[in-house]
C-alpha cells in the first residue's frame, strides 16, 4: 500500500473519504498532511504547501470544526489517547507504518513536565517512507576508512532520516554489527505482526524506547558494533552517547541544525570535544532532495 493510503486509513469518515480519493501517481508527492480548528486540509510536498481538494476527486473539503480535529486526534490514537502518553509529552506520536504526528494545543504542565493535552487544535501526519537511496560519492570515499562515527545536522524535511538509513545498509554490508534505538518508531517502523520492511542483515532494533534507555541496552545484550539514533535531543542523550563511546561503541546519529556550530550549541559542547567521538559531520540543505549532501566536514 502506498505510505500515504496508510497515514490516512485511521482518519474518519468525513476526512478520509476525500483524502483517498488523492490519485497514486499525486499521493506519493504528499510529504504531510495538516489539520488544523478552522482551516483547509493542506499538503506539503517537495513542490511546497497546496490546499489538498486540489489533489482529490472531491468538489471541496471544508474547513474542519475544532471538534472534528478532536475527533480526528482520537481516531490516529485508535482511541487509546494514554497509550500515547509518553510521546505526547514531547508533542507528537506515531502511528502504524512509522507515520509521525505532530500535536499542537493546549497542554497540561506540573513540575515542569507535560502531563496532557487539553485541547487539540493543530495535527500534522508527516507520511513516512522507507526508501534506499545509493550513497552520495563524498560520502562513499570516506566510508572506506575505518569509520570512526557519524553525525548528521540537517533541517527538518532535509532528508536525514532516509540518508540515515542507507548508511546502516552500508555498514551492514560491510559485516558491522548495528544496533538502531528507534524512540520515534520511524526508521524501521515494527508492529505486533513484525517490521513493515526488513532492516538489512546484522541489523538490530530496538522500537518505541528512549534513547538513554535503548542505548544502556543495546551495550548490555546486543553486542553492537555501531548504535544508531535519530535526532538527537540535547545534553542528556548527548552524555548518554559519550558514555557508550568509552568502551569503544561508535555512533551514527542525527540532528536538527544547519551547521556544525548549531551542533555544538544544541549538544552544549565545542568542537574539539565533538571532534573526540565524532570523526565526520554531514550536512544536509534545506531543501528536500533525498540523499542530497550540502557538505562533508571532517573533525
Amino acid at each position: 500500500m502506498e505510505p500515504y493510503y496508510q497515514a490516512i486509513s485511521r482518519l474518519p469518515g468525513f476526512v478520509h473519504q476525500s483524502l483517498c480519493s488523492v490519485p497514486s501517481h499525486l499521493a506519493d508527492q504528499v510529504q504531510e498532511i495538516r489539520l488544523r480548528t478552522g482551516r483547509p486540509v493542506v499538503f506539503t510536498t517537495k513542490e511546497g504547501i497546496l490546499p489538498a481538494v486540489e489533489w482529490t476527486t472531491a468538489h471541496s473539503i471544508p474547513p474542519l470544526t475544532h471538534p472534528q480535529v478532536k475527533q480526528c486526534f482520537y481516531e490516529l490514537c485508535d482511541r487509546s489517547v494514554h497509550t500515547h502518553q509518553q510521546q505526547l509529552a514531547q508533542g507528537f506520536f506515531t502511528i502504524p507504518g512509522g507515520h509521525r504526528v505532530g500535536v499542537a494545543g493546549s497542554f497540561c504542565w506540573a513540575q515542569d513536565e507535560i502531563k496532557g493535552i487539553q485541547s487539540i487544535t493543530s495535527l500534522n501526519i508527516r507520511v513516512a517512507r522507507v526508501i534506499q537511496i545509493p550513497l552520495p560519492n563524498a560520502l562513499k570515499s570516506q566510508l572506506q576508512q575505518p569509520f570512526r562515527g557519524m553525525l548528521l545536522i540537517g533541517p527538518p524535511g532535509s532528508g536525514k532520516t532516509t540518508l540515515l538509513r542507507s548508511l546502516v545498509s552500508h555498514l551492514c554490508a560491510r559485516g558491522k554489527r548495528v544496533c538502531v534505538v528507534d524512540e520515534r518508531e520511524e526508521i524501521w517502523p515494527c508492529s505486533e505482526e513484525g517490521f513493515q520492511y526488513l532492516p538489512p542483515l546484522h541489523c538490530d532494533v530496538l522500537s518505541g524506547v528512549q534513547k538513554n534507555r535503548g542505548i544502556q541496552n543495546a551495550l548490555r545484550s546486543m553486542g553492537p558494533d555501531i548504535i544508531v539514533c535519530d535526532e538527537i535531543a540535547g545534553h542528556s542523550e548527548w552524555q548518554q552517547i559519550k558514555a557508550a563511546c568509552s568502551g569503544g561503541i561508535e555512533f551514527l546519529c542525527t540532528i536538527h541544525g544547519t551547521s556544525v556550530q548549531d551542533a555544538e550549541q544544541r549538544l552544549e559542547c565545542g568542537k574539539g570535544e565533538l571532534s573526540h567521538y565524532f570523526g565526520l559531520c554531514v550536512l544536509l540543505p534545506r531543501e528536500m532532495a533525498r540523499g542530497r549532501i550540502q557538505e562533508v566536514v571532517c573533525l
